[in-house]
């Protein structure tokens, strides 16, 4: 059963913290999956990774993803975000 989360419970399930799971399809067709963190930079999803890794590797081929943000507690809370994903070179200083 599909419930729906008001825009309010979206934005604070996407703030708090979670590990997302993001498919990516190789170029045989068959599906990447991979945890990865994110940050949730409304309407974006940002992920860092690294930029030789075969989820990049697979998005500059076909951007086509799926990303999967659940809870392991009770009540389960979760989500399915599909679409293409951008790469955008950035670098990190502290």
């Amino acid at each position: 059963m599909a419930l729906e989360m008001s825009s309010q419970e979206l934005t604070n399930f996407l703030t708090e913290t979670h590990l997302a799971r993001i498919a990516t399809v190789k170029p045989d067709g068959s599906p990447h999956v991979t945890p990865v963190w994110y940050l949730w930079k409304a309407p974006y999803l940002l992920i860092a990774v690294v930029s030789t890794s075969l989820k990049v590797r697979n998005i500059t081929q076909n951007p086509q993803v799926a990303v999967t943000i659940d809870t392991d507690s009770s009540p389960a809370q979760g989500m399915i975000i599909e679409g293409r994903a951008l790469i955008k070179n950035s670098t990190y200083t502290s």
